[in-house]
């Protein structure tokens, strides 16, 4: 008998940080990916202008890859994830975590009495359902910042974007490359135990393209909110030249 679907991909991240050990595959990523954090974090910072005087909110947080290096740039952080994630980021980075106000549970459902001068929501909002779930994402998001605040909505898979890189000839030797050192690492049993766990959940919205990033910033410009896209860097992130950012500001 094949297992049930989970109920979503938010419950498969609960799940995979409960039974992987290995901090960065629980967090979805690959240990070739490893040595872009610092440089993910530099970027993050200076796209959100952290200060150290900002409140951010990290909706997401994950094992603390991100979260726990962010520190320096900032004065307070809340931190909303799943139940096990959060154990296991206060496992492994416990002196980090003595600093960090954390919030369990699904974003939409959690009841957040609090403002904001920043927040993050790095590598997230394409594991939702559909577009309206998306919307509601954001818009709640946007009621928790102050005025002049702004949110970075990190990593997000454009194809359009993926496949007009895949069409030159350094795109396909890019990701030849990365394949070949991909495949060298990839049958662990741990990495092979996380593929399992996302293959038995549900689908999340895959329709992530120009037009839909477009869309985006075309509906939040329409509600007052200066939008953007902005790019990532090959070079700084191993995702960096098939995905963009989308930051989105609150007047003064």
């Amino acid at each position: 008998m094949h297992p049930s679907p989970l109920k979503d991909k938010f419950e498969a991240y609960n799940q995979a940080a409960k039974e992987i050990g290995d901090e960065v595959l629980c967090s979805g990523r690959r240990h070739s990916q490893e040595s872009y954090i610092p440089t993910i974090v530099k970027d993050i910072t200076l796209k959100l202008e952290l200060d150290k005087a900002d409140f951010l909110l990290d909706i997401g947080c994950g094992t603390g890859l991100i979260t726990s290096q962010l520190f320096q740039n900032i004065n307070t952080i809340y931190a909303l994830d799943n139940e096990n994630m959060i154990k296991k980021f206060k496992e492994l980075h416990p002196k980090e975590a003595n600093k960090i106000i954390f919030f369990k549970g699904n974003f939409l459902e959690v009841n957040l009495q609090l403002k904001v001068d920043k927040i993050l929501c790095y590598s997230v909002i394409h594991y939702l359902k559909d577009k309206e779930e998306i919307t509601a994402f954001i818009d709640k998001a946007l009621t928790l910042l102050k005025s002049g605040g702004m949110i970075l909505l990190g990593d997000l898979p454009n194809v359009s974007h993926k496949n007009r890189f895949l069409k030159t000839e350094f795109g396909k030797n890019f990701s030849e490359a990365f394949r070949a050192k991909e495949t060298c690492g990839a049958n662990t049993d741990e990495s092979t135990k996380f593929d399992r766990i996302f293959s038995e959940s549900k689908d999340s919205f895959s329709d992530f393209d120009d037009d839909f990033l477009i869309e985006l910033i075309a509906t939040y410009r329409r509600k007052g909110f200066p939008s953007y896209i902005l790019p990532q860097n090959g070079e700084r992130n191993a995702f960096g030249y098939t995905r963009e950012d989308i930051l989105i500001k609150k007047y003064r």
